[in-house]
């Protein structure tokens, strides 16, 4: 069979044509190489001034003139604080007022805390062991707190704290308590002795003491349910609650936030907790101090509106004898309440408060007890104290053999 004649120019020639494809084919791909390395570079070169450059805010839209209306959002009640004042106000004018501007007003100017007022319209006290000589009272000066208010924050100040002032006469409070005040001095234990009645306590009188205690618990439960009423008209929210005498003189700077005078706790807010604690005195502990409470809304409320529906309990269970004596029903019966929703009793130990009487005298010898002392009020010069609150000179003297008094005049006060 005859081979076909391979002719070299042709060989060449495809040769040639492959190896010019290759080269041809090389040279494209490492142009594309080199486009697509410059094309990398010209991209990080154009990213670089906002990587060095300080971030600049671009400009704001363009504000439209024909915005619809919106409603406004709805915020939740606003929280607050109130200040709760309770009781008979004896020298009011000449001892109460001047301390509560001094040490609750001004102290609490920031705070900007609600104000309710709860009082008895009795003209006179008769004299009794426990309360003092007795005396006329001067109910018309409690409306004075309401000037006060004004002139601590100032006329013009368009947030002025809401003051609610509200009392009852004698003859409202039998229709309201009259009942209940009768089953209390006449109930009898088995044994034949009074159940309610504190037989055990030499200083408790009957049935005047008895008679005292429900009417204080009967004012405290008034006020507090003012201040609610008020909390819902006025749509706030109280977070922290004080519930204050209004027959005492208030001697040291109280703030609704302070647990000493160095301990400041801030003001409320949703993250903070501040169902944690309520304060009370560090003196006349027996076997703890009744006379005033403050923080926690959850726990004062306890304090102030439980006392009746728990009393049934507590006679029947603990030491007979006692019956009300206020201090040991609290301790036995109201604290324990406070403290199993989780809150502290906490004593402030820079507290400190002197019983005002309705013959003009104060007893200073309140805040430094057999039982606890306010600190400092060992070796506190009082009447001095005193005479630089209400800017008058007073006499010593004693109302009995461990309670110091002074009496006041309207004469400027002496220098000492």
């Amino acid at each position: 069979m005859k081979q076909a004649t391979k002719f070299p120019s042709q060989e060449y020639a495809v040769s040639n044509a492959l190896s010019c494809a290759s080269s041809c084919i090389m040279r494209r791909q490492t142009r594309y190489r080199v486009l697509a390395w410059f094309s990398m570079v010209a991209m990080i070169l154009s990213f670089l001034p906002f990587a060095i450059l300080p971030e600049i805010s671009p400009e704001p839209p363009a504000i439209s003139l024909h915005r619809p209306k919106l409603s406004p959002p709805t915020l939740p009640a606003a929280a607050s604080c109130a200040l709760c004042f309770f009781g008979l106000p004896r020298s009011f004018e000449l001892f109460v007022l001047p301390s509560i501007i001094e040490n609750i007003l001004k102290t609490n100017k920031g705070n900007r805390c609600d104000i309710y007022f709860h009082y008895y319209d009795v003209k006179e006290e008769q004299k009794n062991v426990r309360s003092g000589s007795g005396g006329q009272i001067d109910v018309q000066a409690v409306e004075k707190l309401r000037e006060a208010v004004k002139d601590v924050y100032g006329n013009d100040d368009p947030n002025l704290p809401f003051v609610s002032i509200i009392s009852d006469t004698e003859s409202e409070f039998l229709s309201k308590r009259g009942q209940l005040m009768e089953k209390y001095r006449k109930t009898k234990a088995k044994d034949g002795k009074y159940l309610y009645f504190p037989w055990m306590a030499k200083s408790f009188v009957y049935p005047t003491s008895i008679d005292n205690i429900v009417k204080q618990w009967h004012s405290i439960d008034a006020v507090w349910k003012e201040m609610e009423l008020g909390a819902a008209k006025l749509q706030k929210e109280y977070a922290q609650v004080a519930m204050l005498r209004n027959d005492v003189m208030y001697v040291t700077p109280f703030d609704i936030y302070n647990t000493s005078r160095t301990t400041k706790r801030g003001a409320y807010h949703k993250n903070n907790n501040l169902d944690d604690y309520v304060g009370v005195p560090a003196w006349a502990r027996f076997p703890i101090n009744d006379r005033m409470i403050y923080g926690s809304y959850k726990g004062v409320k306890i304090w102030s509106t439980e006392r009746f529906q728990r009393l049934e309990d507590h006679v029947l269970t603990y030491e007979p004898g006692y019956g009300m004596h206020s201090e040991r029903f609290l301790n036995h019966s109201i604290f324990p309440a406070i403290r199993d929703l989780g809150i502290q009793v906490v004593e402030n130990p820079d507290l400190c408060f002197f019983r005002a009487r309705a013959d003009g005298s104060v007893w200073i010898s309140d805040c430094a007890t057999r039982n606890g002392a306010a600190r400092g009020f060992r070796k506190m010069d009082t009447q001095r104290l005193v005479e630089n609150i209400i800017g008058k000179s007073c006499q010593k003297s004693k109302y009995n053999r461990v309670t110091l008094q002074l009496h006041c005049n309207n004469e400027p006060q002496k220098n000492r």
